[in-house]
């Protein structure tokens, strides 16, 4: 489990550290996060975070800052609005966002055209962005993250 650590430098964490350093790897992140933690978002080689089950209410527009970020998982949450920087992580191929408090997705999504799945269940969206067919990747349905196309 990570606890907060007070740091005087510009480094992360040395778990955050090496967790970075695996390819497809996220660090370890302890349930019931509120916020992430800012050592995440000098790690520029991360591809893979998972940060599901948590009590995040907000996404850090820094995650914009994660560009070779591949997998973002984070379900269930709080989440009510996405950062627009989020869409900046143009290598997203699966981004898992089922059972938050999301009332609109972004059409700035379209700008994700590698993107393969998004899971959206359980949230409160009335509509999808007419820009999402720019993410021609994207399978028609899953039953969720990380499971097998129906």
């Amino acid at each position: 489990m990570l606890r907060p650590v007070a740091q005087h430098n510009n480094h992360p964490p040395p778990v955050l550290h090496r967790a970075g350093q695996v390819p497809g790897v996220s660090p370890p992140l302890p349930h019931k996060l509120e916020s992430l933690p800012p050592a995440l978002f000098v790690l520029p080689k991360l591809r893979h975070l998972d940060v599901s089950h948590n009590s995040i209410s907000v996404l850090p527009p820094n995650v914009g800052l994660l560009h070779n970020l591949q997998h973002l998982a984070i379900n269930p949450n709080k989440l009510e609005v996405l950062p627009k920087p989020l869409f900046r992580c143009t290598k997203l191929k699966v981004l898992c966002l089922g059972q938050n408090a999301l009332t609109v997705l972004p059409e700035t999504v379209g700008q994700l055209v590698q993107l393969t799945q998004l899971e959206l269940r359980d949230n409160c969206l009335d509509r999808l962005p007419a820009l999402l067919g720019n993410c021609r990747l994207l399978r028609k349905k899953w039953p969720g993250c990380g499971g097998p196309p129906l």
